[in-house]
């Protein structure tokens, strides 16, 4: 995701990408494996597997649909992941 205005931390304070082909997150979750899942505007639910420092391992798409761009979450149990468009969940 680019920035339009430079990034501007505190002192001793540093950022990595975590994703860096992220493109217009919707909205993002963890799983309770430290996975990163997002709601990808335009691709649907993309998943990424961290390295330690926080950047990017791996990317895979883990479901393609357009109409996914807008809220994510788990079901209690963390067994369901929960997507919605707009106007329908």
């Amino acid at each position: 995701m680019k920035l339009s205005t430079p990034l501007v931390l505190a002192l001793f304070w540093h950022s990595v990408s975590a994703a860096g082909d992220l493109i217009s997150p919707r909205g993002i979750i963890f799983d309770s494996a430290g996975n990163l899942l997002a709601v990808q505007q335009g691709v649907g639910i993309v998943g990424f597997t961290l390295n330690t420092d926080g950047s990017a391992k791996s990317r895979k798409t883990v479901l393609s649909n357009t109409m996914l761009n807008h809220g994510i979450a788990f079901s209690a149990d963390g067994k369901t992941i929960f997507a919605s468009s707009s106007n329908t969940a």
